[in-house]
């Protein structure tokens, strides 16, 4: 039986590929960065009787980027309203594929991320999703389509 390790080593061991993942699935690398800072501070109490906890940290980090998405869209929608737009952030320069996957759809994203980057199961991803596995066959499938399209452009 292997033993666990520490919540301070498993922070450690997992930090920048959870920030990776984030900024992948977000686009953004400020939301991205509070993203995964909240989902550690989920887990840490935690920690010990979660079975898997980098999937859980996925999970949370992904639900947290919905919910900073859904507000960050709403305060955009109030700015414009009033005539103002957001500025862009100058660190945050993907790559030209990066950029790509970043304007998929959002489950469409998430499923390739973390099937691809990743290399996550296929039933991980779902459960994550809150969906069937076929239906991630389906948004990688998808997403692989649209990225096709514009490669090819």
């Amino acid at each position: 039986m292997t033993r666990r390790p520490s919540f301070d080593q498993f922070y450690d061991e997992t930090y920048d590929a959870v920030l990776k993942f984030a900024w992948l699935i977000g686009g953004n690398a400020s939301s991205a960065e509070d993203a995964v800072q909240d989902a550690y501070l989920a887990l840490i109490n935690r920690y010990d009787r979660i079975e898997k906890p980098a999937a859980y940290l996925r999970i949370v980090v992904v639900n947290n980027l919905k919910t900073r998405g859904t507000r960050q869209q709403r305060e955009q929608d109030r700015l414009q309203f009033g005539g103002w737009t957001r500025p862009e952030v100058a660190n945050d320069s993907p790559s030209e594929l990066a950029h790509s996957v970043m304007r998929l759809p959002r489950k469409e994203r998430i499923a390739i991320v973390c099937r691809y980057w990743l290399d996550l199961p296929e039933d991980e991803i779902a459960a994550m999703l809150g969906v069937r596995s076929a239906t991630v066959r389906t948004l990688v499938k998808r997403a692989i389509a649209r990225l096709r399209l514009e490669v090819e452009q």
